[in-house]
């Protein structure tokens, strides 16, 4: 008997993991792997522009205005790519946009000039821009609701792992064998990530969504409206009014943008910092810069996972507190981590002040998810991508500022009142959450998605 009664507390598990991952975990562990070898791909640049700038003697304005340039091609291609997400087979598309990636690659090896390289990293931008709404609407299709956060944590902290290991490896490999090496070697990972994704099942769209109402109305499990899918989708300019009228994304996206504004100025300039201000080697730059931020991105993303997860249904617009209070303590944190003197203090900061602003980055991901429509969800990302593009300007500036000043410590500091920003302007979203996320979740289980 006591054998019999212990076997539902045995089973218990095994059926919530098939009720919040239904899919498996393999199919964010491919997701993830896309964002890994594209931001592992990007990242090499900031550790290779010293070798490019000996090689092609551009400015630090021109070194920053390449990132401008890479973000404002892959806005033109932002919402075509939403609205293919929101109607393609999202597993295809991922599979074809990842391998035609992988070959592009070798286009920058290829360079023989500046300009060359310039128009390269540009076509390289619109391809990873296509990819990333299908990445996005696949994990909130994927697995449960009420561990988006989680899901996406993992998703943003391994990405950001992937930022640092580039910058390891461009700085390593570029010292070592060059920096045209540095892209060589990364096209059959690319090619391999790509296969994967053409071998995943693709989910019902708005299917985690339907099954969060019938978890909270078990009597509308009869209701053949709770999974049926729309039976036609809106042109994509009424799309982009639908999203528009959600508050609480239209805020989230405008913090987002300033803060991501500061951050990609940081980042991108990073180990060149190191290699001028220390005077490392542009290898040690990249491994140092990479060490610094990389793990404290991964812990405040692990943190802010869980810290999502528990603080969702239970604080008031918890996943917005969560991600906007994260940026403004971090941003403060990162004032004195400019002012550090010594390699060892600066860094230390740096790294204390990268955990605290990474809680943000999956539970404002998970919070602009929440509150789009399923099959809205690829335009809204789409949209988050063109608004985040303001952040490509942050390089440029830092550029700017210190071929003025001669000092990218100087520079550095322009970008602390967007980095503050950001994080007030997120927080005047926890007021609409609640009631924005609701009627995401209506919208699941009615085809008309009232609003």
């Amino acid at each position: 008997m006591a054998g019999i009664m212990a076997r539902p507390r045995r089973a218990a598990p095994d059926a919530e993991r098939r009720r919040v991952a239904p899919y498996g975990w393999w199919p964010l562990v491919v997701i993830i792997l896309v964002s890994v070898v594209d931001r592992l791909e990007s990242s090499v640049l900031g550790a290779i522009l010293p070798l490019l700038q000996d090689e092609w003697g551009f400015s630090d304005t021109a070194g920053g205005s390449l990132s401008a340039a890479i973000s404002i091609a892959g806005t033109a291609v932002a919402l075509p790519a939403g609205y293919l997400a929101d109607r393609a087979d999202r597993t295809r598309l991922l599979a074809v946009v990842v391998a035609l990636w992988s070959v592009i690659t070798l286009g920058s090896a290829l360079a023989i000039s500046f300009a060359m390289f310039y128009a390269t990293r540009i076509v390289l931008a619109a391809a990873d821009s296509i990819d990333n709404p299908s990445q996005v609407s696949l994990l909130a299709d994927y697995y449960a609701v009420e561990a988006r956060a989680k899901v996406m944590g993992w998703h943003r902290m391994v990405a950001f792992a992937g930022m640092g290991l580039g910058t390891i490896y461009g700085g390593l490999i570029g010292d070592w064998l060059g920096w045209r090496a540095v892209f060589w070697l990364i096209v059959v990972p690319g090619l391999v990530v790509a296969w994967w994704c053409h071998r995943l099942p693709e989910p019902r769209r708005g299917e985690a969504d339907a099954a969060a109402v019938l978890a909270r109305a078990p009597g509308r499990a009869g209701d053949p409206a709770v999974l049926e899918q729309p039976s036609g989708l809106r042109p994509l300019w009424e799309q982009v009014k639908v999203v528009a009228r959600i508050r609480s994304v239209v805020v989230l996206y405008s913090g987002l943008a300033t803060l991501f504004f500061a951050l990609f100025g940081i980042l991108f300039w990073l180990p060149t910092f190191y290699h001028r201000e220390y005077g490392l080697e542009v290898g040690a730059a990249g491994v140092v810069a990479a060490l610094v931020t990389t793990p404290g991105v991964v812990l405040g993303t692990g943190i802010g996972g869980l810290l999502g997860r528990r603080w969702h249904g239970v604080v008031r617009g918890g996943r917005v507190l969560a991600g906007a209070g994260a940026l403004v303590l971090g941003s403060a944190m990162a004032v004195p981590s400019l002012l550090g003197q010594t390699i060892l203090v600066q860094s230390a900061l740096l790294f204390l002040a990268a955990t605290i602003m990474s809680i943000a980055i999956p539970n404002l991901q998970a919070a602009i998810a929440d509150c789009l429509p399923a099959h809205q969800r690829g335009v809204g990302f789409s949209l988050l991508g063109i608004f985040t593009t303001f952040g490509a300007f942050g390089p440029m500036l830092v550029g700017a500022i210190s071929d003025a000043t001669g000092s990218l410590r100087v520079a550095f500091g322009g970008l602390l009142v967007p980095m503050l920003l950001g994080g007030l302007i997120s927080m005047l979203a926890r007021s609409s959450y609640e009631a924005d996320a609701a009627r995401a979740l209506d919208a699941a289980v009615d085809r008309r998605e009232r609003w």
